[in-house]
């Protein structure tokens, strides 16, 4: 890299030089930077929009997908092709199910019947249909996990039929996780009701963020079926629920359809709406409501139901035995193939150059194909280098048939594509998971997926896509060089026969679960070529703009290449040029998470983590230009930096075990970096806390690295999502980290996998990882000596790449509500105690309570001081120190517990209250000291564990808390 280095300044140097006599020699009167653009424009490629394609290209016939050949002939083919090289690893079908009939008693109408004859070509349901149906006309809610493409929609669209019917006047609602889901299945809806005789008045009607304002009420008092989102319920139905009244008293039915969409820290906000919604149901009369829904993926369906709707498992009945039938499928893993087997330095051959050969031989034969690409830039690279294989064929008119998909395009780009593919005059789509759900978009043959799709859920969701009108189809995996992709590769048999994992959702939690704003875009706007026309063609989040828009870059849009000219941050604009390029450009970046300030402690064995505030700063400083894997040229550039803070925890790794990894020759960034993994891999709803990943351009450089990081495992909150899922972690930290140890140890795997090391989410794609270092780190931070190394072991200290140091203490906040939190030596030499210094709001809490306090329930005036002044440290403000008192009141209420008879001093170590109400709320005793219960049983006299009785405070295992 120094000699790429000093070409890069060689070439600025004489930039700046052209530029400086530029600016000296230019004309009394003549700008400069005008003189510039115009002689720019003279090398900036013409625009192809009209030449790069011919009016007509030759005519090839491509079979009809009527008349395509079986799949078993397909693949056969595929292995006779000159470009085949023993890609395929691993083969394997499933054979033909029939169908499972049954029949409803008592049938629906001849009406409704008639209705699924002519819209639907339905005669008979299959028997989870039947069984479905029979179960909500008897009052229960249902959810239906059966697979894709198995009619589900009839389950809950034929009882709404009947039970309009019966009463005109009933009302449902219908959720979908997408916009354009709804309005997949409003049209079928509308089809089925057009031709349902007596109900063929009656509107569907969508409700959503796109609804103008002056059609919302008319579609509120009209519409029997309203078709929405959880946003449109939360923000503009229950806070008007006086103009939903009437609605609300008559809803009958309540279907969420794609269940398994609704997990983590988002499926948490979703089910304290549905709480909130029937609440609001019950307080306008309505408890009669019946809920259903339907995944495809998921493996806990009828508990996690309960949980996202709160309600009985005995009113709750879960239908998973599939009667649809099932036509011959085939799956493929296809690993790419060394570019030269005598060198394999090479490495081996593109995986997109692999999907694109594959899904043009797929579609010449008459195949409906669908690209699945994990990310939107590979979706346009993908698609690029289609165009460009399709071209030099001079087959334009299998291109013109085929369309990219992905989310950033505009709503009427996206209705048209689907429209088309409905149609079947598309033969291929490229597409991100945004076509990952439902839609109905047509028959399709195959399903090419470019790189495992980060989950087993969504790898099956994908595959389902395929053979949707009872035919034989294909699925074809293309593994990327990624690790997570070859350990699929060698372990097919996991793709089939691993267990889905159970999803979660926690409406428990006492963590503040408030929705970021959303997040902000640029619009991305082309310059036509008289340099005036502009024309919007994508909006770009913030968070990714900084990654895909930075001037002089190739920005991808639909498998065009556009230069970017310009960019605005203040207005967040960027223009682009069309223009053939024959590279690529990837942005040079790094990613620093900083531990900014300490709120809590908390003992982990031999350690100590510690949760605070974060700071998480991304800088985009250059980027490379990139043609068949080459790099071309290393360009600088000067771009704002992307900062936020959020929360998080922290542990730093003893130094013991710093000098113990570098003198057994290991990395020290690839152990923590799998350490970081394996922690996150044990805690349930990691997919909404972070990790700072490391990257293989910086852990790797020869020449010593400037940017030194901490020896510290580092999680955060992620941004936009909310936040407080990290404390649920660092609460259990010494727990998922005793699991991570004994997971990562056991584990079969030589050199790391997805259950032990290897995050799905990884965005350096795990390249710096060590399984044998995070089991060091692991065993360093729970304080046990490693059983794996032995005397003999010990070598020279590590001289290698490292770009860690020893982690500085992390400062406490500062200011009236600071905690001084003691750590290491200190911490054993105060004997267990953690000393909280000035724990106070100040005058704001005397304020408030000037107001508030009479209002409090009958308790000493100090003590409710004292208690809103230890609550107050949450950051929240006097609002929510009262809102921590609610809280205990009602959990106080709920355990029959007197707030009143607290202990009164210091000594009274062993409360005589419920431990559930320490555990979750802040409890007073006097202002001198607070004394809280603890975890272990309370007749032990000594030595139990502190809990942590509110957000803020700092706490270690088997301690005391003592206020100065």
């Amino acid at each position: 890299m120094s000699a790429l280095q000093k070409l890069i300044d060689k070439r600025n140097n004489a930039c700046k030089e052209a530029l400086d006599n530029l600016v000296t020699q230019a004309s009394p009167g003549e700008d400069p930077v005008r003189l510039l653009q115009d002689a720019g424009r003279a090398f900036i490629p013409v625009d192809p929009t009209h030449s790069s394609e011919p009016e007509a290209g030759p005519s090839r016939l491509v079979p009809e997908p009527d008349e395509r050949p079986t799949i078993t002939t397909i693949v056969e083919e595929i292995m006779d092709q000159p470009w085949y090289k023993e890609q395929i690893v691993h083969r394997q079908s499933f054979e033909p199910k029939p169908a499972q009939l049954s029949t409803l008693n008592p049938t629906p109408s001849e009406f409704v019947l008639q209705a699924l004859s002519d819209s639907r070509k339905i005669s008979t349901f299959y028997s989870h249909q039947s069984t479905a149906i029979q179960a909500i006309r008897d009052g229960f809610h249902v959810v239906v996990s059966t697979s894709t493409a198995s009619g589900k929609s009839i389950i809950y669209q034929v009882p709404l039929l009947m039970a309009l019917e019966q009463d005109p006047g009933a009302k449902a609602i219908f959720v979908y996780p997408t916009k354009a889901l709804a309005q997949d299945q409003k049209a079928s809806l509308e089809q089925l009701l057009f031709t349902c005789t007596g109900l063929n008045h009656l509107k569907v009607a969508t409700y959503d963020g796109d609804t103008p304002q002056e059609a919302r009420s008319e579609v509120r008092d009209t519409a029997s079926v309203i078709f929405t989102n959880f946003d449109t319920i939360h923000a503009s139905i229950l806070p008007h629920e006086d103009n939903w009244r009437q609605f609300l008293k008559q809803v009958k039915l309540f279907v969420v359809d794609e269940l398994h969409y609704y997990t983590g820290l988002f499926g948490s906000h979703v089910a304290l709406i549905l709480r909130r919604f029937r609440r609001v149901a019950a307080a306008v009369g309505n408890r009669r409501i019946q809920f259903v829904s339907c995944t495809a993926t998921l493996a806990n369906s009828g508990p996690h139901m309960q949980k996202m709707f709160g309600l009985q498992s005995n009113d709750i009945v879960v239908i998973s035995e599939d009667g649809a039938p099932r036509n011959r499928r085939d799956f493929l893993v296809w690993s790419p193939p060394m570019v030269d087997p005598s060198q394999p330095a090479l490495g081996k051959a593109s995986s997109i150059a692999e999907a694109s050969s594959l899904m043009r031989f797929l579609m010449k034969r008459g195949i409906r194909v669908i690209l699945f690409c994990k990310i939107r830039k590979v979706c346009e690279l993908a698609m690029k280098t289609l165009k460009a294989d399709l071209s030099n064929e001079g087959r334009y008119d299998i291109l013109k048939r085929v369309r990219p998909y992905r989310g950033g395009y505009s709503r009427e780009d996206r209705r048209r594509i689907e429209s088309d593919a409905f149609s079947g005059q598309l033969l291929g789509i490229v597409s991100t998971n945004a076509l990952e759900l439902g839609i109905d978009i047509g028959v399709l043959d195959a399903v090419i997926m470019l790189g495992f799709p980060m989950t087993i859920p969504s790898f099956r969701q994908q595959a389902g896509r395929a053979g949707r009108r009872s035919k034989d189809s294909l699925v074809v995996l293309v593994a990327e060089s990624f690790a997570v992709d070859q350990y699929y590769a060698n372990h097919p048999e996991e793709l089939f026969d691993g267990k889905l994992d159970e999803l979660m959702v926690d409406v428990d939690s006492k963590v503040v679960l408030e929705g970021g704003a959303q997040e902000e875009k640029y619009l991305v706007v082309e310059i036509g070529q008289n340099n005036g026309d502009l024309k919007n063609i994508e909006e770009v989040e913030v968070s990714r703009a900084m990654f895909e828009v930075y001037e002089a870059g190739v920005f991808l849009h639909q498998g065009m290449t556009f230069i970017v000219k310009e960019v605005d941050h203040d207005s967040k604009v960027a223009k682009v040029i069309r223009a053939e390029v024959n590279y690529i450009t990837s942005p040079r970046d790094f990613t620093d998470v900083n531990a900014m300030q300490t709120h809590r402690i908390r003992r982990a064995k031999s350690s100590l983590a510690y949760y605070g505030k974060i700071h998480v700063y991304v800088k985009v400083f250059g980027f490379f230009k990139i043609s068949n894997k080459v790099i071309l040229d290393a360009v600088e550039v000067d771009t704002p930096a992307w900062e936020r803070y959020t929360t998080g925890f922290w542990l730093d790794v003893p130094k013991k075990t710093l000098d113990l990894l570098r003198s057994l020759q290991v990395n020290v960034a690839e152990a923590i970096h799998a350490a970081e993994h394996a922690f996150l891999i044990q805690f349930p709803l990691s997919e909404d806390v972070k990790t700072e990943c490391k990257a293989a351009e910086k852990e790797y450089k020869v020449t010593e690295s400037t940017r030194k990081r901490p020896a510290r495992l580092i999680f955060y909150d992620s941004i936009g999502k909310g936040g407080g899922v990290s404390a649920r972690a660092f609460d259990n930290v010494e727990g998922i980290l005793e699991q991570a140890l004994d997971v990562v140890s056991h584990c079969s795997c030589e050199d790391g996998c997805t259950k032990c090391v290897q995050s799905l989410v990884c965005k350096e794609a795990n390249q710096v990882s060590s399984k044998f270092g995070a089991m060091i780190v692991l065993e360093g931070l729970l304080g046990r000596e490693s059983s794996r190394v032995q005397e003999d072991t010990l070598t020279e200290p590590y001289t290698g790449p490292d770009t860690i140091v020893d982690a500085p203490p992390v400062a406490a906040l500062e200011g009236g509500d600071a905690i001084v939190a003691a750590g290491g030596l200190e911490l054993e030499e105060l004997e267990g105690t953690v000393v909280v210094d000035k724990l106070t709001t100040r005058d704001a809490v005397d304020d408030k309570l000037a107001d508030d306090i009479d209002e409090l329930p009958s308790l000493d005036g100090l003590l409710w001081k004292e208690l809103l002044r230890a609550g107050g440290v949450n950051g929240g403000g006097v609002d929510g120190m009262l809102e921590t008192v609610e809280d205990t009141l009602g959990l106080a209420a709920e355990l029959d517990v007197s707030l009143d008879k607290l202990p009164q001093t210091s000594s009274s170590q062993e409360a005589e209250f419920p431990v559930l109400v320490a555990e979750r709320a802040a409890l007073a005793a006097t202002p001198a000291a607070l004394v809280f219960p603890t975890r272990a049983s309370k007749s032990a006299a000594t030595g139990a564990a502190a809990i942590d009785p509110f957000p803020f405070t700092a706490v270690a295992e088997r301690s005391s808390i003592r206020f100065s």
